[in-house]
């Protein structure tokens, strides 16, 4: 909006562009390699989720369509998921998997 007692100083105004840089600004970091087995992959009807280390904790796996809803959410303990998919629309998904304080998330297609 215009402001007709707004004051500038003009001494500080610079031609041209300041591109502030800053080195360190990202930093890559190596991405580890999951625990987390999603199969089969695209699906129809059943995706299966195996935890390749054992687990007496409660593992808790939820799935989100593109939009970020949340579709389903189950809890369950031992090393193999099943989840029925058949009921879901084709498209593309994400299932979050979150056990003894790590998460995963793996993309399945449904068919």
């Amino acid at each position: 909006p215009y402001v007709p007692d707004a004051y500038a100083d003009r001494s500080k105004d610079k031609i041209g562009y300041e591109i502030p840089f800053i080195r360190s600004f990202y930093k890559f970091v190596q991405p580890q390699n999951s625990n987390v087995i999603l199969y089969p992959n695209p699906t129809n009807d059943i995706i299966n989720i195996r935890l390749q280390e054992e687990s007496s904790d409660m593992t808790e796996a939820e799935i989100y369509d593109v939009n970020g809803r949340l579709l389903r959410s189950m809890q369950t303990s031992g090393r193999h998921i099943q989840i029925p998919v058949a009921n879901f629309a084709q498209g593309m998904y994400f299932v979050k998997i979150r056990c003894r304080n790590k998460t995963a998330i793996k993309r399945f297609v449904k068919q």
